[in-house]
């Protein structure tokens, strides 16, 4: 929602949650400092590796937000999957991970999925046959006549698919940063600190950016202070300035979107980050996709700024194809909870489960 109206200011948009970034991590990092639970020795990692990541999220941030903009709300969360196969590649590439042929195969229905639900439905309708007065050919006409309202610009949908790379990279290198600092720490390394640096140098490199930046968008440096100042009265809903807005009240909530957008990836990046520090990178990916079948149902609501999505039958057999990939990749981890909430484990005498070997 908050896309539509700064449609044409991504990089505000941005540099707002990258602003709202900085202030509460490294506001809860001092608060933690001084409460004992973030120590001397933990600020005093390694800080390389936290810039690749800044770099990384820097990069994602930028294609993810210009592609995102440019194609149908419901397709998001189905691109946004392609992660998991980013993610296994990066996970063997960086940390050794290796992965059953039950996973491989859940992966590749993951791409097969997204793929299905990318394409236009007016391609769709020339696969269809054709015969006068069947079935099939007044299907085509009806999936003929959706490509209008859900045409897909598959340069877009690539730009988004490309971005995923980037974080997966970055958690990877995150996952191996809380693993080194445990060990060399003896003691979980606090996620403040992950959050806090990485997000400095995702902003240093976003500076670094700018130059591409603007120039994707048409710009010259020297405009950009007042594209700035054209985004500052868009985000607050100045009539004529936000662009795709009727009027009304929906105008004055573009500040509201924006920052709920902010907080609510604050409160999302947090929480992630946790779990990854946890159970690791891949399973942290596969939790994310249990969101996919209720973000697809959010954006048949009717929301503000969007109308009710209308879900054709590619779409419908890509989300299909996208839930069997993650069940099968789970499949394994799925039989061992039902094993272990069949038969639980009795607690050792230290409070935690006793091993089954």
């Amino acid at each position: 929602m908050a896309l539509v109206p700064l449609r044409d200011h991504i990089f505000f948009l941005a540099q707002l949650q990258n602003l709202g970034y900085l202030a509460v991590y490294f506001t809860a990092l001092a608060v933690r400092f001084r409460a004992g639970r973030v120590t001397r020795p933990m600020l005093s990692i390694d800080k390389r590796p936290l810039a690749v990541v800044g770099a990384c999220e820097a990069v994602a941030q930028l294609l993810f937000m210009a592609g995102a903009a440019h194609i149908p709300g419901p397709l998001l969360p189905v691109v946004n999957q392609t992660y998991l196969v980013w993610s296994l590649l990066f996970a063997s590439l960086i940390l050794g991970t290796r992965y059953s042929r039950a996973q491989l195969a859940g992966a590749a229905l993951v791409v097969a999925g997204v793929s299905a639900a990318a394409i236009p439905p007016a391609a769709l309708a020339q696969w269809l046959p054709q015969t006068a007065g069947s079935a099939a050919a007044a299907a085509a006409a009806a999936v003929s006549n959706a490509a209008a309202a859900a045409e897909v610009e598959l340069r877009y949908v690539a730009v988004c698919v490309s971005c995923f790379a980037f974080p997966a990279i970055a958690n990877c290198i995150k996952e191996r940063v809380f693993s080194s600092a445990a060990a060399t720490l003896g003691r979980p390394l606090d996620i403040f600190v992950v959050n806090s640096f990485g997000s400095l140098f995702q902003a240093v490199f976003v500076l670094l950016l700018l130059p591409a930046t603007t120039a994707i968008k048409g710009l010259a440096l020297s405009d950009l202070p007042s594209h700035m100042a054209a985004s500052l009265r868009a985000f607050l809903g100045e009539a004529g300035a936000t662009a795709g807005v009727a009027g009304g009240w929906m105008q004055y909530s573009t500040p509201l979107l924006a920052l709920s957008y902010v907080v609510t990836n604050l409160a999302f990046n947090i929480s992630i980050l946790s779990l990854l520090r946890s159970v690791g990178s891949v399973t942290t990916t596969l939790v994310g996709s249990s969101l996919v079948p209720l973000t697809i149902a959010a954006f048949t609501l009717p929301l503000p700024y969007l109308e009710p999505a209308m879900l054709g039958p590619n779409f419908l057999l890509g989300a299909a194809l996208l839930m069997a990939g993650l069940a099968t990749y789970n499949w394994e981890s799925w039989r061992w909870l039902l094993r272990g909430l069949r038969n639980p484990q009795p607690r050792n005498s230290s409070g935690g489960e006793a091993s089954a070997g």
